[in-house]
């Protein structure tokens, strides 16, 4: 054996020796950057590489758009026997933490390498050129942000791996990452002036607006905890007017169209300014498809063939509660003349033989705008969804705006108020019939004459019914007095797209002569009441709430709590508040796991291993 070591070791030097000059060539069979980035396409596939990673599982797949953002004041994760990290039962161990963290610098290094590259191409056009190189820095930036909202200092590596060694470094403070993040997205916004949603004409990719947009975004996250810099109010401020004057944007007239696009894969780049893609449904070898969105969040149904979902992501009673209602109607559950809270909190699910089974539990609404009924993919699996991620809509940035002008001014602004009024009055359905237009529902019908002779039976029962005015959809139950008569009329379904007053009919029941007439709604009755227009602090809490009816299950509620320093007081309400109001048991587990510590993430124990320049967060 030693001998045959012996003349191994020989023969290896020797080959060694020999083959030199062969080893010294540049491999062929196999990518590196020193043979790549030669040509245009090469830098967009490379590029193409930088965006595959939001889509990833453990960014927007599933941890974004579900585990790491579920448990707040909108929704909560409404399972104790899996999925730990939604309950804050997690550590610097826990894989979903880990590989968040992995991912994201996956995604930075890609960027890094394509920066450094991306003058090596000669036959490419400057402009071409310089649209690559806009859309990677801002996606390397964009990574950043979502590092240093979510783990506070973390390491800023701008050039790629060189080495194996001396790959040790520390955490930057914040303050710096974000300068650079502003920095860099500010270039990209230069560089990107002529890639818009109309040029593009769809929103997976980088536009100029949806870097001003996320800018906007980026200053607030300045502005608030933990940094408090209220100097970028003003430059956030700045950024939505910049997307608002380019008119490249507008709201869809329909709310709940908005999400069928998305489940139904169609672009929409008036409403949905960008989107992460994805795509298929996880088989024949490539993986795009999501989880978050339409399984872990959707209508529940136990049926693969039409779109399975856990719907383990319901709503709380405190967001469902946010929504106005019918108060002239005897339901315990009243109908709401804002119809963004049936379609995104669906009152209902799906039975083994796909029939309705309707829901009165206000802690057990399914997030309806994630509907994979609706999908497009074939066949449909278990768990995986093509539904894209929304991460700019056209409504937040009109949000943005009112907040920003809010504290800029020391109180709102008409403008900023409109603004706010343009998405209640769109969510109550004032826009259906077209933006120049009003469509309404029946916000009260009135007993003119009660009638005699009226009994409840089941035989002969007593209907009301609703035709005319344009509209559709309004129901209503009449309530029958001791002496016989009606003595009023119940709505269950106020209805929409009323353009014109609907005749009410009563019949049945053994009576005659009731009558009844209806009132529809104004456009003004979707505007924010004078009490929370008139002062700066109330203005903001109206936006607050706002954000929940227009935006919940979107993945942007717990950063915001966090950035206006209410999320552990947010947090600790819900529990007095669920305690009073019969919420399930599994809402106060993750409540109770929550502390100072969770207004960060653990850094990764892995990474603490392999850089000892790290430091663990406080309390980790």
């Amino acid at each position: 054996m030693k001998a045959n070591t012996f003349f191994l070791v020989l023969w290896t030097m020797g080959c060694l020796t020999s083959c030199r000059q062969f080893l010294e060539v540049r491999p062929t069979d196999f990518i590196t950057a020193e043979n790549y980035y030669n040509t245009e396409a090469e830098l967009q596939t490379a590029l193409n590489g930088v965006y595959d990673r939001l889509g990833d599982d453990k960014i927007y797949g599933s941890n974004l758009s579900y585990w790491l953002t579920v448990e707040n004041d909108e929704t909560y994760h409404n399972a104790s026997n899996y999925g730990p990290v939604a309950l804050y039962n997690y550590n610097a161990s826990d894989p979903n933490v880990d590989s968040f963290w992995a991912n994201l610098y996956y995604g930075i290094e890609r960027a890094n390498l394509l920066l450094a590259n991306i003058n090596k191409p000669r036959e490419i056009s400057e402009s071409r050129r310089n649209t690559i190189r806009g859309e990677a820095l801002f996606l390397r930036a964009y990574f950043y942000f979502l590092l240093v909202t979510n783990f506070g200092d973390v390491p800023l590596k701008l050039e790629p791996n060189s080495s194996v060694v001396n790959t040790a470094i520390a955490r930057a403070p914040q303050q710096k990452v974000y300068e650079q993040i502003i920095a860099d997205m500010t270039t990209a916004e230069g560089l990107l002036q002529n890639q818009t949603a109309t040029s593009l004409g769809y929103g997976g990719k980088v536009t100029r607006t949806a870097v001003q947009g996320i800018l906007a975004r980026v200053c607030l996250s300045m502005a608030g905890y933990p940094l408090r810099d209220e100097s970028k109010f003003k430059e956030a401020l700045n950024w939505c007017q910049k997307v608002i004057d380019s008119k490249e944007h507008s709201l869809n007239p329909d709310y709940s169209q908005i999400f069928i696009n998305y489940c139904t894969d169609k672009y929409d780049i008036k409403e949905s300014i960008w989107e992460v893609e994805m795509w298929g449904n996880a088989t024949g070898g490539y993986n795009d498809a999501g989880q978050g969105l339409g399984y872990l969040f959707g209508i529940a149904n136990t049926v693969i063939a039409s779109g399975r979902s856990a719907a383990v992501g319901r709503y709380t009673k405190w967001a469902y509660d946010l929504f106005e209602v019918n108060a002239n109607s005897s339901l315990a559950i009243k109908p709401s003349f804002d119809l963004r809270r049936d379609w995104s909190c669906a009152n209902f699910s799906y039975s083994a033989t796909l029939t309705i089974v309707p829901n009165t539990n206000p802690w057990n609404m399914n997030a309806g705008k994630w509907r994979r009924t609706l999908t497009t993919e074939s066949p449909k699996t278990l768990g995986n969804t093509p539904i894209n991620v929304p991460l700019l809509r056209y409504s937040d940035v009109l949000l943005m705006y009112a907040e920003a002008a809010n504290e800029v001014n020391n109180g709102p602004t008409q403008t900023a108020i409109d603004y706010v009024n343009q998405i209640r009055r769109r969510g109550y359905g004032k826009y259906l019939n077209g933006a120049n237009s009003v469509a309404e529902s029946i916000k009260t019908i009135t007993v003119t004459n009660g009638g005699s002779g009226y009994s409840a039976s089941q035989t002969n029962p007593v209907l009301v019914t609703i035709n005319g005015g344009g509209g559709a959809g309004a129901q209503a139950t009449a309530i029958i007095g001791k002496d016989g008569s009606i003595s009023g009329i119940s709505l269950t379904d106020v209805g929409k797209q009323y353009t014109g007053i609907p005749a009410i009919e009563i019949t049945g029941g053994g009576g005659k002569d009731a009558k009844a007439t209806a009132v529809l709604t104004s456009a003004g009755d979707a505007d924010l009441k004078p009490d929370q227009t008139g002062a700066k602090d109330k203005f903001l809490k109206a936006i607050q709430d706002e954000r929940v009816r227009e935006l919940s299950t979107e993945g942007r509620r717990l950063a915001d709590l966090k950035r206006w320093g209410i999320f552990l007081s947010k947090m600790q309400e819900l529990s007095v508040y669920g305690k009073a109001n019969a919420a399930p048991g599994v809402l106060f587990i993750g409540l109770n796991n929550i502390s100072d510590k969770n207004l960060l993430l653990p850094v990764p124990n892995r990474e603490l291993g392999v850089n000892n320049l790290l430091k663990q967060n406080p309390g980790w």
